[in-house]
């Protein structure tokens, strides 16, 4: 290795161990004095002295080399080499960054001034407007400059590497879009909601969804922006059937509207702009309140919720099909509509459906309260919220008990002509199809809740116990206890449908003998002579 150093470097190879004064060995010799005795023995050993580290810490320290070694060099130049890559790498993607955040602003501004005038070139809409539709061709251009620089107000100002110019800019198109949606796309919209509310039959659900749009649309605090879009969507699909670009464009500008403007707090504010242009619609809303106001709101929940399940569950059921082919040999019904029982009002619709809905119910309930003007908020505390509930089911267990009882007692055994017409239902009665065991078998499989596994365990039956429907199945059950118990089938003791078939049986062989006889008159008449 060739090193080459600087500097002088002045050491002793050895160490005696020896103490010694220089400066008073020094004095002595120039006063011509004798030598001080030593004041320690000398060391018969010597030692190295620097050896361990004269070389790493005094000559071969990077400070005293006098040339750099060659695998040092080749370091240096290897992290002189990866810095200035990675300087001149990050230089570039700095530059493109700039230059794409600069072209990306650049066309936005562009865009935004194009859509300027292209609104300024449009003329004001002519003729009456109900859906919206009209003012699109003035919506369109404005939404579009909106929304050239994105969401601005969640950027920042270093958004886009400082270069953004959305915060600048935006709030002046924004403020432009949404004077155009309250002062002419809400209102065409309120046109046709008018007209629609006014059509509706009176104190019907139909006119209720129209006032609940409403209220949605111009009072932000209990707004359901899902319930405006559905039913907007619907109405829109009516009218512009086929042309979904247009719905898609209506549609946006709803979005927008139900996301940023509030007629309601406006007027509350004060904003005389906002008092006016809600004036035309205050009086029928207020009319259309009061109204829908006559009916309370829990039942009108309930037969909202009743509508809907209409849609939703499987087709009613009818107690002349359950009975079966031979209804019409043994029954007879005074009103075949109290024969049909909504699915609803089923064992099928109270497990799948009511006890489902409990919650939505409670929300609905909040909702409609809130769109009649009785309450001022759509949140409601849990007592409230139990109260809905205990109200709702009471009325559905009021609805399900009389369906029933009106199905049951509409089922009437009919008059019969002859013999032969008797002893043929009571074939069917207790040994056919048996349509009075049926009829009685779908009363109890809809008013009683089913008997559990004993597998359960102690926990698991707990927790079934306390699952609603098997509440309101088990209150269902003490309704119609007396129908049900027919069926029921004692450990030492026949049932009571038991005990009558044995009777119907003794009388059809009772029938049979007389309809089999030589002279059934005469045999009649005998086995009425011996019975008296």
């Amino acid at each position: 290795m060739n090193v080459m150093l600087r500097g002088v470097y002045l050491t002793s190879s050895l160490q005696r161990g020896q103490m010694d004064d220089i400066f008073t060995q020094s004095a002595a010799r120039q006063y011509r004095l004798g030598n001080n005795p030593l004041a320690s023995w000398p060391l018969v050993d010597t030692a190295p002295y620097f050896t361990r580290s004269l070389f790493p810490q005094a000559l071969l320290a990077e400070p005293n080399l006098a040339t750099e070694s060659r695998a040092w060099l080749i370091r240096s130049r290897r992290r002189l080499t990866v810095f200035s890559a990675t300087g001149g790498v990050a230089a570039l993607l700095l530059i493109t960054g700039w230059h794409h955040y600069y072209n990306g602003n650049y066309q936005s501004g562009i865009t935004v001034l194009k859509q300027a005038k292209a609104f300024m070139d449009v003329p004001p809409p002519q003729g009456e407007d109900d859906f919206g539709n009209l003012q699109l061709p003035l919506l369109n251009p404005v939404r579009d400059a909106t929304l050239a620089y994105g969401d601005w107000g969640d950027r920042s100002r270093l958004a886009d590497m400082g270069l953004y110019q959305g915060r600048r800019i935006g709030p002046y198109v924004e403020q432009t879009y949404l004077q155009l949606l309250e002062q002419r796309y809400l209102p065409s919209l309120f046109n046709g909601l008018v007209k629609a509310m006014n059509a509706a039959p009176p104190e019907s659900e139909e006119k209720l969804a129209v006032l609940r749009v409403m209220r949605m649309l111009e009072d932000k605090s209990g707004r359901n922006n899902q319930v405006v879009k559905q039913y907007m969507a619907k109405r829109w699909s009516e009218k512009f059937h086929g042309q979904r670009d247009i719905q898609a464009q209506l549609m946006s500008h709803l979005d927008y509207a139900l996301a940023h403007t509030d007629w309601h707090a406006e007027r509350q504010a004060g904003d005389g702009d906002a008092i006016s242009r809600w004036t035309p619609y205050d009086k029928p809303v207020v009319s259309a309140q009061k109204e829908l106001s006559k009916l309370p709101v829990y039942q009108r929940v309930y037969q909202s919720l009743k509508t809907r399940a209409l849609g939703v569950l499987p087709a009613d059921l009818n107690l002349r099909d359950q009975v079966g082919p031979t209804f019409d040999q043994v029954f007879t019904s005074a009103d075949d509509n109290k024969l049909v029982v909504p699915q609803f009002l089923t064992r099928y619709g109270l497990q799948s459906y009511f006890v489902k809905q409990r919650d939505e119910l409670v929300e609905l309930t909040a909702m409609d309260s809130w769109v009649l003007n009785l309450t001022r908020s759509v949140k409601y505390s849990d007592a409230d919220r139990a109260e809905i509930q205990r109200q709702l089911t009471e009325q559905y267990i009021s609805d399900y008990t009389a369906t029933w009882r009106a199905g049951m007692d509409n089922l009437n055994i009919r008059n019969f002509e002859s013999i032969g017409q008797l002893t043929g239902a009571l074939e069917q009665v207790i040994s056919g199809d048996q349509p009075l065991q049926r009829a009685l078998t779908v009363l109890r499989d809809n008013t009683q809740p089913g008997v559990f596994s004993e597998k359960l365990s102690a926990k698991e039956r707990e927790e079934a116990l306390a699952e609603p429907d098997y509440q309101l199945l088990t209150r269902l059950g003490h309704e119609f206890a007396p129908e049900n118990s027919t069926l029921a089938v004692q450990k030492d003791k026949e049932s009571t449908m038991q005990a009558v078939y044995q009777q119907l049986t003794e009388l059809h062989r009772y029938l049979l003998a007389i309809q089999n006889a030589p002279v059934p008159g005469k045999s009649a008449l005998e086995s009425r002579a011996v019975t008296a």
